[in-house]
């Protein structure tokens, strides 16, 4: 749907995705569709399956987006490495939503982990506009 508004300007504020497993979220097309959303204020993607690769495409949109405060995308597994791609760009949001984004799981290059604590570091530090960094991982027992 989104990647059918080409040549279009839209004024939404809020999208909310969530639980989708088709394979839409992984194509160029998509997140190319997503950056025409000018006013664009909260973007959430929840439990969609998006992950490391998925995330550097969100990420190249991301400082298109000038309005936007708040992303969430909870329950993806992007792991370190796609939130340390989106953190990357220092974008200054209020909200960045990393729940249960398998953050903590390892990775082939161990130092992508120390990586993404410096940039949490540097939200942290330099970034005013910040009200929360959620990062909580909730694991279920059996």
């Amino acid at each position: 749907m989104i990647g059918a508004l080409d040549g279009q300007r839209l004024t939404l504020e809020t999208i909310t995705i969530k639980y989708q497993m088709d394979r839409c979220l992984m194509s160029n097309r998509f997140w190319a569709g997503i950056q025409k959303f000018e006013v664009l204020k909260e973007l959430t993607i929840q439990y969609s399956q998006l992950n490391a690769k998925t995330a550097k495409h969100l990420g190249v949109i991301l400082p298109k987006l000038k309005a936007l405060v708040s992303i969430d995308l909870e329950g993806n597994p992007i792991e370190a490495e796609g939130a340390l791609y989106l953190l990357g760009d220092s974008k200054r949001l209020k909200r960045w939503g990393f729940r249960n984004c398998c953050l903590d799981r390892l990775t082939e290059d161990p130092e992508v982990f120390d990586q993404l604590l410096e940039q949490l570091k540097c939200q942290i530090i330099y970034n005013p506009d910040l009200q929360i960094i959620d990062l909580r991982s909730v694991r279920k027992s059996l």
